[in-house]
């Protein structure tokens, strides 16, 4: 694991974004739409950029996405307790949205047959 980084999920200590994943998403043409949704979370939260809340939102986004409905935690003991709460209360919030979606795309907008 020496070639990974450290990435410190205990600060709160807003960062800028990688320059690589910058790089690669104005590559693919989605760095717009990525940065607008990263200002969205971050305005609806009211967290701040800090290592955490981004992979928060990134991992809420397959719930959001997909409608994952539950996520394998095997390093619950290497991340801080508090850090389990935020994840909560954002999965949660994401999953609601999700059944929004759901509801207005399969059920709400379909005749009853």
């Amino acid at each position: 694991m020496n070639n990974l980084p450290d990435v410190k999920t205990e600060s709160n200590n807003s960062v800028e974004l990688p320059s690589q994943l910058v790089e690669k998403w104005k590559t693919e043409g989605r760095f717009d739409q990525e940065i607008a949704e990263l200002d969205a979370f971050f305005k609806r939260t009211g967290y701040p950029r800090a290592p955490r809340f981004y992979i928060i939102k990134w991992l809420t986004d397959y719930i959001t996405e997909f409608g994952i409905d539950v996520y394998r935690a095997d390093t619950v003991k290497h991340t801080e307790e508090y850090v389990w709460q935020e994840f909560k209360k954002e999965c949660d919030y994401a999953f609601a949205e999700w059944k929004k979606i759901i509801l207005k795309k399969y059920w709400i907008t379909t005749p009853f047959i």
